[in-house]
């Protein structure tokens, strides 16, 4: 990676919400068990912060896994929705790695 490449360092709470929704109706799809999208709106506050507080070293690539750890820990440490918080972590923090060239 160069100091040219772009980088897109935040994620937000629309794109969770979003990776929860696509993970949860493809799970549906899938099995056919009844899901329940939805959030916890006290929780998924929570995890932007507690993101924001890894991966800050300077170092572009350290930084970018320290962030993608913190959000496959966050998420189903803090119990960001109702249902799939380790799967919507996990692809949550694929896709953040693979926007930002890793």
């Amino acid at each position: 990676m160069t100091s040219d490449d772009r980088i897109v360092m935040e994620i937000n709470e629309n794109f969770l919400i979003e990776t929860n929704e696509k993970v949860l109706l493809r799970e549906k799809e899938r099995t056919g068990k009844v899901v329940y999208i939805e959030t916890v709106p006290q929780n998924l506050a929570q995890v932007l912060p507690k993101v924001s507080e890894y991966g800050n070293s300077g170092n572009i690539e350290e930084d970018l896994i320290q962030k993608a750890a913190a959000i496959m820990a966050a998420i189903p440490w803090i119990q960001a929705f109702f249902d799939g918080n380790r799967r919507t972590s996990i692809i949550a923090a694929g896709t953040f790695l693979r926007d930002n060239g890793l």
